[in-house]
C-alpha cells in the first residue's frame, strides 16, 4: 500500500476555468467593504470624534503586535511544512511557501474566506503532491488546531474564571467552532482504513444503479488508499512531527491571538486578556458564515458587537480600523505578491 505514496498523480484532462478578473473583482469588493462598514458603524453609533487623535494612540503595543504578526506567519508556514515535507520530498520549500501564500490570498478575496485552502491543495496537486497526501496533512493540522484552541479556551476558563461571566458573547461560539473543526477531521483520520475498504468494495460493483457509484469509487480509490497510507506512515514513523506541528500551532495561535489585546491596549482600552482572545477566536469561526469576500464587512460588525461595551465610540472605531489592518490588509497585500507566480503556474496547466 505504501507504493501509492510514490505514485505521481495524473494531470486533470479538463481546462482550469478561472475568469481573468474574478480575483480582482472579489479583492476590490473586500477592500471597499471594510471602510464602508466602519463608516456605517460611525453613522449608527453616537459619539465624536470618529477616530482617536494620534497623540492618544500608544505606539509600542502596535510595534509589538507587528512583531507577533511576523512570528505568527512564520509558525503558520512551518506547521504545515513539517507535516508535508516527508510526504512530498520533491516539493521545493520556495514553491510550498508561494503555494501557501497564494491560498491565503484566495481566502482573503473569496466568499466566507473559504476558498484558499482548497486552492492551496490544488496548487500542490499540480506540483506532484497527490490529493490523498495533502488531505491527510490538512486533517492532522485541523485536529491539532482544534486541540490548541480547546487548550487555550480551557486554560483561560480555569485560570481566569472570574471573567467567564463576561464571556457570554463568545464562549459558546468558540466551543461550537472548535468541535466542528475537530470532530469531522478526527473521524476521517480514525476511520481512514474503513473508508478505504468501503471505497474499494464500491469500485467493484457493476450492476444497477451502483454502476455510477462504482465508477466514481474507482476514480477515488487510489487517492483514498494514499490517504490511508499517509496516516499510517505518520503514526508509525513520524510521531515527533505530529508533536512538532502541535508546538507550531501553539506558537501560531498564541502570537496571533495576542495581537488583538495589544491593539486594544494601543487605543487605551481596558478589558481582560482572555475576553479579547476569546472574541478573536469567535470571529475567526464566524467569518466562515459571512458570505462576503474575505468575510469583509460582516467581520467588523461581529467584532464590534462583541466588544462594544468595553470601549468608547472613538476607541472602538480606532481599534476596529487597526485590527482589520493588522489581521487582514497587511496579509492581503503580502500574499498578493504571489499572483504573478500563481498565474504563471496556472497558464502551464492550461
Amino acid at each position: 500500500m505504501a507504493d501509492f505514496l510514490r505514485e505521481e498523480p495524473h494531470q486533470p484532462s479538463f481546462p482550469l476555468n478561472l475568469p481573468k478578473y474574478r480575483f480582482a473583482i472579489y479583492g476590490g469588493i473586500a477592500v471597499i467593504l471594510g471602510p464602508m462598514t466602519l463608516w456605517f458603524l460611525r453613522r449608527f453609533l453616537p459619539g465624536q470624534p470618529i477616530l482617536l487623535p494620534l497623540r492618544d494612540i500608544n505606539f509600542p503595543p502596535l510595534l509589538t503586535a507587528l512583531i507577533l504578526l511576523i512570528i505568527s506567519w512564520a509558525a503558520r508556514l512551518l506547521r504545515m511544512w513539517c507535516l508535508l515535507q516527508p510526504l512530498a520530498e520533491n516539493l521545493a520549500p520556495g514553491d510550498f511557501i508561494k503555494s501557501y501564500l497564494a491560498g491565503a490570498f484566495v481566502s482573503h478575496v473569496t466568499p466566507s474566506a473559504a476558498g484558499g485552502y482548497p486552492f492551496f491543495l490544488f496548487l500542490l496537486y499540480q506540483q506532484g503532491v497527490p490529493a490523498g497526501k495533502s488531505l491527510a496533512v490538512s486533517l492532522i493540522d485541523s485536529v491539532n488546531t482544534g486541540l490548541t484552541l480547546g487548550l487555550m479556551v480551557t486554560t483561560g476558563a480555569l485560570f481566569f474564571y472570574i471573567h467567564v461571566s463576561a464571556a457570554d458573547n463568545w464562549l459558546p461560539a468558540a466551543v461550537i467552532g472548535i468541535l466542528l473543526l475537530v470532530l469531522p477531521a478526527l473521524a476521517l483520520l480514525v476511520f481512514a482504513g474503513k473508508i478505504s475498504q468501503i471505497t474499494s468494495e464500491l469500485s467493484r460493483k457493476n450492476h444497477g444503479l451502483s454502476r455510477k457509484i462504482a465508477a466514481l469509487a474507482a476514480r477515488a480509490v487510489g487517492e483514498v488508499q494514499r490517504f490511508e497510507s499517509a496516516i499510517t506512515i505518520f503514526w508509525r514513523d513520524h510521531r515527533p512531527l505530529l508533536f512538532t506541528n502541535l508546538c507550531f500551532n501553539l506558537m501560531y495561535w498564541i502570537s496571533y491571538l495576542s495581537i488583538t489585546p495589544l491593539l486594544l491596549k494601543a487605543v487605551g482600552g481596558g478589558a481582560p486578556w482572555p475576553v479579547m482572545v476569546g472574541s478573536q477566536i469567535a470571529t475567526q469561526f464566524a467569518q466562515y458564515l459571512i458570505p462576503t469576500p474575505g468575510a469583509a464587512g460582516g467581520i467588523e460588525v461581529t467584532m464590534a458587537l462583541l466588544i462594544r461595551n468595553l470601549l468608547s465610540h472613538e476607541q472602538l472605531m480606532t481599534f476596529l480600523a487597526l485590527w482589520r489592518f493588522y489581521t487582514y490588509y497587511i496579509s492581503l497585500f503580502g500574499t498578493s505578491l504571489t499572483i504573478p507566480w500563481t498565474l504563471g503556474l496556472l497558464r502551464k496547466i492550461q
